[in-house]
């Protein structure tokens, strides 16, 4: 633990010398580019660029979920005590280091109901903490209602580093104003990953899983590598002529889960932003969206080699008794299948194809760091510079910390799993139609779950109503002044 704090504390000690810089405005991306965060060469040495202000004891106080609503995501920002577990000890020397370094205290305060809170508190005048992390489908609520101050001009922080969340910064915005932020302070939205798991020993039984493993780092992991693969294990196991829940499959989970990973896997975002920097429904219109959609669902209704269910517990009782090779899911869901006795892996969603640059892996049920309207001026500066130091450390400490934790159990001997779960944080996408407006959710039912013949026409007979509920968002938040 002595080393462990060491070398927080000469990471720290480097920064002290260099400005802060803030949160200003860079040059808009176009509407059809979808960020990943930056990486940055292993020879260059990062800091945080704050300089060692003495803040006189000030205290940041979060108010986060406790667990009673919201225990489906990693959502921990600080701890009480060592406890010889990873990432507890490491936020705990990560927010000690911190309060030593700039004399201030970083205070966690747990409710049932940040969004209601938030809301009540400062309607109310009587907001006792300075960031809410607030559940990314319940953001919204919070800026039509008007309770969100703006990151765009707060000093201490810089949303441009790679220790912030590129893409959560160019969707979480109206009109080019930034309502809220995601930094790796913030394990939650991490935890919320989608990718494949997949079953190594069953995978092997026809397939090599070192070409797998490799097709991802050569980037030929495609779409149609995928669906070929997936089509090679169907097998009638009883013998009775009929597929069930007894048979094998290449692919299962959650429905909406398995169509979205691909769809966000190929780029495709429900929602992005406009030239006036507002959101709007993306799909209609766009050739190559509409193409990808019409053919996954073309191939997914033709082929049995998948097995959807909305029961967890019958696709994971499935995974576990070698009758599916690939099972769509989140990152949060690992310490479910440590226990298994088979050999698990990791893989990303795959790109549309070759000439595809990236990897992308939507995250969505996680929180984001939102600013209470009421937040003193005053207090601004310190806020956002003890911000930047937490994202900072976390990027350098905490977070390799949680990857170790993912990575244990079954998967410790998985050492190509670490090169998966890079490549996974690093490709994270948002996208609003899945998490503010429940866009993929008609999407699926009326085109996926159904294997709707003519995507382009289903897509036309939803469109007006998808764009009043983004349409009348915007304008509550405009006429509400949360913007």
């Amino acid at each position: 633990m002595l080393k462990h704090i060491s070398v927080v504390l000469m990471v720290l000690l480097i920064a002290a010398a260099v400005l802060f810089v803030s949160c200003g405005e860079k040059e808009e991306p176009s509407a059809d580019t979808i960020e990943t965060t930056e990486t940055t060469s292993p020879d260059t040495e990062l800091t945080d660029g704050l300089p060692d202000v003495n803040m006189g004891g000030f205290e940041l106080t979060f108010s986060s979920y406790d667990g009673t609503k919201y225990w489906w995501s990693l959502n921990q920002i600080d701890a009480e005590m060592l406890e010889g577990i990873g990432v507890n000890d490491s936020i705990y020397t990560r927010n000690r280091m911190i309060e030593q370094r700039f004399n201030a205290v970083i205070k966690e305060k747990r409710i049932p109901s940040v969004e209601e809170s938030l809301i009540r508190d400062v309607m109310a005048g009587a907001v006792d903490y300075e960031i809410a992390m607030v559940s990314d489908q319940r953001i919204n609520s919070c800026l039509t209602q008007g309770v969100l101050m703006m990151w765009n001009d707060m000093p201490g922080c810089n949303l441009e580093n790679p220790w912030w969340n590129a893409d959560a910064n160019r969707v979480f915005r109206i009109a080019g104003m930034q309502y809220a932020a995601v930094g790796d302070f913030n394990l939650s939205m991490y935890s919320k990953s989608y990718l494949f798991y997949f079953n190594k020993d069953l995978y092997g039984t026809l397939n090599q899983v070192s070409d797998l493993y490799q097709s991802v780092l050569d980037g030929k992991w495609t779409y149609d590598r995928y669906y070929n693969v997936i089509d090679q294990y169907l097998s009638d196991l009883d013998g009775n002529g009929e597929y069930d829940n007894s048979d094998q499959y290449g692919l299962s989970g959650f429905p909406r889960v398995m169509y979205q990973i691909l769809l966000s896997g190929a780029g495709i975002k429900y929602v992005d932003l406009n030239e006036s920097g507002n959101p709007f429904f993306a799909v209609p219109g766009d050739e190559r969206a509409l193409g990808i959609m019409q053919k996954m669902s073309d191939d997914f209704g033709k082929t049995k080699s998948y097995f959807a269910t909305n029961d967890s517990a019958l696709y994971m009782q499935m995974f576990a008794g070698n009758q599916i090779v690939f099972l769509a899911d989140t990152m949060w869901d690992t310490e479910k299948y440590r226990s298994y006795d088979i050999s698990i892996g990791m893989l990303p969603a795959p790109k549309w194809d070759e000439s595809q640059e990236n990897y992308y892996s939507i995250t969505v049920g996680g929180v984001v760091s939102a600013l209470p309207k009421t937040l003193p001026q005053s207090d601004h500066e310190n806020v956002g510079i003890l911000l930047e130091a937490m994202a900072f450390a976390s990027r350098n400490d905490t977070l390799p910390e949680y990857k170790e934790i993912v990575l244990k159990g079954k998967y410790a001997n998985d050492t190509e799993s670490v090169d998966m779960i890079d490549i996974i944080f690093d490709g994270q996408v948002y996208d609003l139609g899945v998490s503010i407006w429940d866009i993929r959710g008609i999407f699926m039912t009326n085109i996926f779950e159904k294997a709707s013949p003519d995507v382009v026409s289903t897509t036309e007979k939803i469109k007006s109503q998808i764009i009043k509920q983004i349409d009348a968002s915007v304008e509550e938040a405009m006429n509400s002044g949360g913007y």
